[in-house]
């Protein structure tokens, strides 16, 4: 006969516990050999079924222990193949391959008309032709080229008139012909301080 009861101490290290029944009476111990724990361990709080039996020292102990949950779930699916068994054929479920297949088949047509859609698009695209080449005498003339600016003049015109206060012959005759009032040229040949600077005339 099977029992229920709720597990209220768990030791991990020893593999032992305790299990108190739902109906009243003392509280079992229980090992773990004794328990269908699966790859989870026991946890304090969680109901089970389980038998008693006396153990060699006359101890009552509760044995083949289960989860309530995993009870629950065999029972179920042990009812649920029942039931599939005894179903008529025709009244099954059908198969969902026909309908996976005729899914697949779709939407490979659909693929293979994309494909052939986008084959033929591309085959009526203009072929460009080969560039005009254009003749030089038809090239747009060249910018004009920017004057350049004139070259600052290398002397000016500052207030000094005599050829004591020039510095080469060059300065001289730049004075002479550009600047007013000077007094450098005293017999008016055209040239210059003649004495000190345009002495080879």
């Amino acid at each position: 006969m099977r029992f229920e009861g709720t597990l209220i101490r768990w030791d991990d290290v020893q593999g032992v516990g305790e299990m108190e029944p739902h109906q009243g009476g003392e509280v079992l111990p229980v090992r773990t050999y004794d328990m269908r724990c699966g790859s989870q361990r026991p946890m304090i709080g969680e109901v089970w079924t389980f038998e008693v039996r006396l153990a060699p020292d006359g101890q009552k102990r509760a044995v083949n222990a289960r989860r309530l949950s995993d009870v629950g779930d065999t029972a179920l699916s042990r009812r649920m193949a029942q039931e599939e068994a005894l179903r008529p054929p025709s009244v099954r479920p059908p198969s969902v391959w026909p309908l996976r297949l005729t899914v697949v088949s779709v939407l490979a047509l659909l693929l293979i008309a994309f494909a052939t859609h986008v084959q033929k698009r591309g085959a009526k695209a203009p072929v460009l032709s080969d560039p005009v080449e254009v003749p030089a005498s038809a090239e747009a003339p060249p910018a004009p080229a920017t004057p350049a600016a004139a070259p600052e003049p290398l002397f000016r015109c500052d207030g000094r008139t005599y050829c004591s206060q020039m510095t080469s012959c060059e300065e001289a005759r730049f004075f002479v012909r550009s600047c007013p009032g000077v007094q450098m040229d005293g017999n008016n040949d055209g040239v210059p301080c003649e004495q000190q600077w345009c002495t080879g005339g």
